[in-house]
């Protein structure tokens, strides 16, 4: 769990409040957000914080946008964002949290030991977020490593496109400049 835990996994395993408390006052746990712990000694990355993220979003929270373009390798970024199923609910300090009734569990996967949005939801998130270039180059080199086709990407956004969702009009733009059965590209460049 890139060194997190959280007042779940310490009940879960016996650990009262009185004694998560004690251990924040000794060093032996480093609070990163109400509720949310690092042990010390872990190292700190990007993905810990990622996975620290979620689990203040709360229990239902997912890698997203950016965050889950980085994780599946189809953009550099350094962004914590996450995604809830809830109107309501905390908002992490140095966390953007997307709030989304359309998330269902068939779109969200584990990557790296964090949930994540699958590559196909990404690619509809991203376009919500990012501008046309760069969700043009994410589509690249998520058909070139192998994670959707362009079938799936239309598949998907069928699914999800409503009046008023953003990223779709990015992402349909894209999809109509390829021709549905054009072969996947052999590299990025």
């Amino acid at each position: 769990q890139h060194g997190v835990i959280d007042r779940t996994d310490a009940g879960a395993h016996g650990l009262t409040d009185d004694a998560v408390h004690r251990r924040l006052r000794s060093g032996r746990l480093i609070q990163a957000h109400p509720g949310v712990y690092l042990l010390p000694g872990a190292p700190e990355t990007w993905r810990q914080q990622l996975f620290a993220g979620c689990r203040a979003a709360g229990c239902d929270a997912v890698a997203s946008h950016r965050s889950a373009a980085a994780l599946w390798r189809l953009a550099d970024a350094d962004e914590l964002e996450v995604t809830v199923r809830r109107t309501k609910g905390p908002t992490p300090r140095g966390v953007v949290v997307h709030r989304s009734r359309d998330l269902v569990h068939e779109h969200t996967t584990w990557r790296d030991g964090i949930p994540v949005t699958n590559p196909l939801r990404t690619m509809v998130d991203l376009g919500a977020v990012l501008r046309d270039p760069l969700v043009a180059d994410a589509l690249e080199r998520g058909l070139v490593a192998r994670l959707f086709t362009v079938a799936a990407l239309e598949w998907v956004l069928a699914d999800v496109a409503k009046p008023g969702r953003r990223g779709c009009g990015a992402l349909r733009r894209l999809l109509d400049d390829r021709a549905l059965g054009a072969a996947r590209p052999d590299s990025v460049l």
